[in-house]
């Protein structure tokens, strides 16, 4: 698929509006029952050409997975959500400081049915990366200067200053 291009059922879905962390975030809350974890949003505004269910849905697996990661580790409660307009395009970091992903395990990472936990399905960041490449971005696995881990989603296509002041007065 061409990168910056969106192809099949998401093209029918796409809008220019303003991609919320903060909402996505919101949908974060550790499920029902649980409030804890509710991860630190630090993100700038911007609009950009996505399916903002798609992508929400991208941020709540990732969350979750560095929930998993952090339960039972004194930092556990250290998950962040940033978000920044990055060149052309917008940057969203998920960071956590569980006890990070061994190197060759980040090699298959984004591959279907792979796991490193007892429980898992390997199906959430295989969705992940499967929805990222669709809106013609990448999405990566690094370890967290620190501890911990982070991945890092560049998507393309910050809309310019002036088609963002249009789309408002709009």
């Amino acid at each position: 698929m061409p990168s910056g291009r969106i192809a099949g059922p998401l093209q029918n879905h796409v809008s220019q509006r303003p991609l919320s962390i903060s909402d996505a975030a919101s949908h974060c809350d550790g499920g029902p029952g649980r409030r804890d974890q509710v991860p630190l949003v630090d993100a700038e505004p911007s609009f950009i050409n996505v399916d903002p269910l798609r992508i929400r849905q991208v941020i709540v697996n990732l969350v979750t997975n560095a929930r998993e990661a952090t339960s039972g580790t004194s930092e556990g409660d250290e998950i962040l959500v940033r978000g920044r307009r990055q060149d052309e395009g917008y940057r969203i970091e998920v960071l956590d400081r569980g006890a990070g992903i061994p190197e060759e395990a980040r090699e298959r990472l984004f591959e279907p049915f792979f796991t490193t936990r007892r429980d898992g399905t390997g199906l959430g960041l295989a969705v992940c990366y499967g929805l990222v490449t669709a809106h013609g971005g990448t999405i990566r696995a690094e370890p967290r200067p620190g501890g911990g881990s982070q991945f890092v989603i560049d998507l393309p296509g910050v809309l310019i200053e002036e088609a963002r002041e249009s789309q408002v007065r709009a």
